[in-house]
């Protein structure tokens, strides 16, 4: 009986809020197959007979609520009274008598969406919409009747007003938001029973403390240039995690230059962060090119074949002309002449390293092949480039169940970047 009301908190969940007052009906909502509507006396089992839902809790506009099984959910009668709503049963413990219900929660394995709360470079929990609701919560005790058992909760104080105890706020919604919110604008997130919401959109990422994000990059290299020339070495995919494992072809960088955190946007995909990275801005405006900002400097960028994005500055695009695989050797060939030309700003994007990752697994042993000869171009470009060396990535890389890479989610491993200066 026992584990009937364990709440895994990585389990798959759907919650239900029910409210009613006055005359109003009831209604289910959620992420069930059918709009459920509850408009007179029935019994909770047949309301939701066409669900499947392992727990249920109750609760009254007191903030005292019961949490039951599935099986014990078919001993209430939900009773439409003049001023709302009411649980009733005999046979089970007096806690699932219920008058004035504000809400119904329903916990079914049948709903993946989650929300997760990072601090910093850590991911701090993932919480279903159930395991959110019951943060709210403190356990009271439990009892049994007729062989039916009840956990008795109070509910206690706001979860995400306590937990976000910063000054800002990174929001990261499913539609690709990506942004900051300063304290006064908290109150703009909404929990609605079975989700998170900021401005209509549902919110999957809330992340305190963020580290350096990847639209600040465009800020950074345009300070730089005030006393410097600028040459941008971009390793595609190079992540935080990968840094960390402290392999040889690391190793070498390491030697040259400090690696920090950079944030990438969400989804942690090149689409994505080259627009970031190069435009300081969330969303792509229509008709809007990257690094519009060094259009006064004596600028080039020197790209691979995938070019996502429209360049005000003029751009050199390589192909692999050998047909090997490996593009990152005609990218270091035209970087080279473009040193020589001696702008003031220069970006060269080194593809291979996200291109192997993506064949041969996030840390495989060809991935640090590919990490190897990038510091031999690197070593090389830098030698005969006059001003600063940033190093900076657009996300990192894990690796699926098949061997291969892959990112664009919100792990870890996906969206902590690097962001690289010389020793």
């Amino acid at each position: 009986m026992e584990k009937r009301f364990i709440v895994p908190t990585i389990a798959v969940i759907i919650l239900v809020l029910v409210s009613g007052c006055g005359n109003k009906n009831l209604r289910i909502n959620g992420n069930l197959d059918t709009r459920i509507i509850i408009s007179e006396s029935i019994q909770l089992n047949d309301a939701l007979k066409r669900e499947r839902f392992e727990n249920i809790l109750i609760e009254g506009d007191n903030g005292v609520a019961a949490l039951i099984s599935a099986d014990t959910a078919r001993e209430i009668a939900i009773e439409r009274l003049e001023k709302g709503f009411s649980a009733d049963s005999d046979g089970l413990p007096p806690v699932c008598n219920i008058n004035n219900i504000s809400s119904i929660s329903v916990y079914a394995s049948c709903y993946d969406y989650e929300i997760r709360f990072f601090d910093g470079i850590n991911e701090i929990e993932r919480l279903t919409p159930f395991n959110y609701m019951m943060k709210e919560f403190d356990f009271l005790g439990e009892s049994s009747k007729n062989g039916h058992s009840a956990r008795k909760f109070k509910r206690k104080s706001d979860y995400l007003h306590n937990w976000m105890k910063e000054d800002s706020i990174l929001v990261i919604t499913e539609k690709e938001t990506n942004k900051i919110l300063q304290k006064p604008e908290f109150e703009e997130i909404i929990f609605d029973g079975k989700q998170l919401v900021y401005n209509n959109e549902r919110i999957i990422g809330l992340w305190a403390n963020p580290p350096l994000r990847m639209e600040q990059l465009t800020g950074i290299f345009e300070d730089s240039l005030v006393n410097s020339n600028l040459m941008v070495i971009f390793i595609d995919g190079l992540g935080v995690k990968y840094i960390d494992q402290n392999s040889e072809a690391v190793k070498l960088f390491t030697e040259d230059y400090t690696f920090s955190p950079l944030l990438s946007a969400y989804p942690s995909k090149t689409k994505k962060n080259s627009w970031v990275m190069m435009s300081g801005k969330d969303h792509k405006l229509e008709g809007r090119k990257v690094l519009e900002e060094f259009e006064v400097h004596e600028s080039i960028l020197v790209e691979g074949d995938h070019v996502y994005n429209t360049s005000a500055i003029p751009m050199i695009q390589c192909t692999d002309m050998d047909k090997d695989g490996f593009i990152d050797e005609e990218i270091f060939e035209a970087a080279r002449e473009a040193v020589k030309k001696k702008p003031d700003f220069l970006i060269v994007h080194f593809h291979s390293f996200d291109d192997f990752g993506h064949e041969t697994g996030a840390y495989s042993p060809e991935r640090d092949s590919i990490l190897a000869l990038n510091y031999k171009y690197v070593k090389s470009l830098t030698d005969n480039w006059n001003g600063k060396v940033m190093l900076v990535s657009d996300h990192g890389m894990h690796t699926k169940s098949n061997g291969k890479g892959t990112h664009g989610s919100l792990m870890l491993d996906d969206m902590l970047a690097i962001k690289g200066e010389t020793k």
